[in-house]
Order: C-alpha cells, then sequence, then structure tokens
C-alpha cells in the first residue's frame, strides 16, 4: 500500500472521479483522514501514485490518466532551482506570457499540457514532446526571447515528427 497526502483539490477530484480512477486504474482508493490509501498490485499503485500526484498538480483527470501509458511523463520544473525568490513573479510571467500566450503557444507545439502553480511548472505529455516542453520553460527562464524559443521548439517538433532530433 502507499498513501499520499490528500490535499483539497485531489479531495474534490476523488468525490466525483474515484470509482472510474479505481477501474482505468486497477486499484483500490481509500480516503483516510489526511491521505489516500493506494492498493492493489505494485505496478499499478505506482502508476496510480504518478496520476494523482498529477491531479494534485491541477491536471484534470483525464489528462492525469495518460500517464498509465508507457510512452507519457510528468516533469515537475522547481523555479526555485533557477532563479531568485525576487525574480520567481517575472520568470512566472515570462512562462505564462502576455494573456497565457506563452504558456499556450509552448502547450500547442509540443502537445503537452502545462500547469502552473506556486513556483512549480508541471508539464504532462509524451516523453520526447515533454523534452523541448522542459527546455522551452528552461529557455524562457533563463531569458531566452519568446520568438527565439518558438522558432526552436518548431524547428524541433519538425525533426521529432521525421525520427530525429538533436540536442
Amino acid at each position: 500500500m502507499e498513501e499520499i497526502q490528500l490535499s483539497n483539490r485531489l479531495r474534490k477530484v476523488l468525490a466525483k472521479e474515484q470509482k472510474k480512477l479505481e477501474k482505468e486504474l486497477q486499484v483500490k482508493l481509500m480516503i483516510e483522514k489526511e491521505n489516500v490509501v493506494i492498493s492493489g498490485e505494485a505496478f499499478p499503485q505506482y502508476i496510480a501514485s504518478k496520476v494523482l500526484r498529477a491531479i494534485d498538480f491541477g491536471f484534470d483527470a483525464e489528462s492525469a490518466l495518460l500517464l498509465s501509458g508507457e510512452d507519457y511523463m510528468l516533469e515537475i520544473i522547481n523555479l526555485k532551482s533557477y532563479v531568485r525568490p525576487s525574480r520567481l513573479k517575472q520568470v512566472k510571467g515570462r512562462i505564462i506570457g502576455e494573456k497565457g500566450k506563452a504558456k499556450r503557444v509552448i502547450s500547442e507545439l509540443t502537445e503537452c499540457d502545462i500547469v502552473i502553480k506556486d513556483n512549480i511548472v508541471a508539464l504532462l505529455g509524451r516523453t520526447e514532446n515533454i523534452v523541448l516542453a522542459s527546455k522551452a520553460v528552461r529557455l524562457l527562464v533563463g531569458g531566452s526571447p519568446h520568438a527565439s524559443v518558438y522558432t526552436f521548439l518548431e524547428k524541433n517538433m519538425a525533426k521529432l515528427r521525421k525520427g530525429f532530433i538533436e540536442e
């Protein structure tokens, strides 16, 4: 059995989606005080914990369930690891962009879902696409111009679709 801390968000989603999640993930989810206890076989428990963590970060249950597929992953980028606390708001603004444009463009070009919460950027998508989305976020954090980041993504996604990619 594995336990995950129960947040308000996770509690709300489980109230609506618990049976569906249990069926899809082949586990039993039990709410005990401040935790969710996951029981079942080892690998389904592991996948369920990844799915529940994704939901807790802010992804919807449908997107989080993609993590049960082999070629999907969740990447967490802690912005505090890259910038001083005084720059966090500015850096989050660069990642989100004006009216959400930067976040939307990165998401559309890489076909990844992006959630920005507190000092965390969470990326969910196909593994090879997450590599590019993560690089794009790090480029923006480092101060690269948005246009350069979009060009980088367009070029590398085209290469990825053709079957090869460069660093």
